[in-house]
């Protein structure tokens, strides 16, 4: 590897979703997740109650939609709530 680049391992969390079916932000997309395949990613709603869990988070088919997996909405979809992304663990480190 060349000293003079740099490797990008800097989390950025997309700042749209729209699951509605068209391709388009249908998912939470995180970029450079894929550098820390041991992550573990918590959504938590503007209460700070936990409505989406998850480890070893990927864009491609272990991902965020737009539906709940935990507390007392799990399965329902989140449309128009306002959410908060909570930085838990990646990798080994916190």
């Amino acid at each position: 590897m060349n000293d003079d680049m740099a490797i990008d391992m800097e989390i950025r969390v997309s700042k749209a979703l729209s699951p509605n079916g068209d391709g388009r932000n249908d998912v939470l997309i995180i970029d450079n997740i894929e550098k820390y395949p041991r992550n573990e990613i918590v959504l938590l709603n503007r209460w700070g109650g936990t409505i989406f869990k998850t480890s070893n988070y990927n864009n491609q088919s272990n991902n965020f939609n737009g539906r709940s997996n935990a507390g007392g909405g799990a399965g329902n979809e989140l449309a128009g709530r306002l959410l908060f992304l909570h930085p838990a663990r990646v990798g080994w480190q916190w």
